[in-house]
């Protein structure tokens, strides 16, 4: 999508709750970069509850970079009510299975 088509650029007019006035309501933009990475992340979410729903996923770790993990836990958390048994806040692209399997192990 463009980033026009993700951000607003006026907030608009509302009626005041009470009184007579309309006001502009604040514009509040967002970054189209973190608008990917949240909706990337209740994917991923909406694929874990999918499969603890089914059976197929009895737990599950998490591993993704410190900027990206809060995003996935909070949508997580909002669609599994299984807990991940390990995280791991590390860059792990490009890494070979042996080192991710190492930091498995100590979290």
């Amino acid at each position: 999508m463009k980033t026009g088509d993700l951000i607003a650029d006026r907030g608009g007019r509302s009626f005041d709750s009470h009184g007579q006035g309309r006001h502009t309501m604040q514009s509040e933009k967002a970054d189209p970069k973190q608008h990917l990475a949240t909706a990337f992340a209740k994917k991923i979410a909406e694929n874990i509850a999918a499969d603890v729903h089914k059976g197929t996923c009895r737990g599950f770790a998490l591993v993704a970079t410190p900027r990206f993990l809060g995003t996935l836990r909070n949508a997580i958390a909002t669609s599994v009510k299984l807990e991940p048994y390990a995280t791991v806040n590390k860059e792990v692209v490009g890494q070979d299975e042996a080192v991710i399997e190492a930091l498995l192990a100590q979290a």
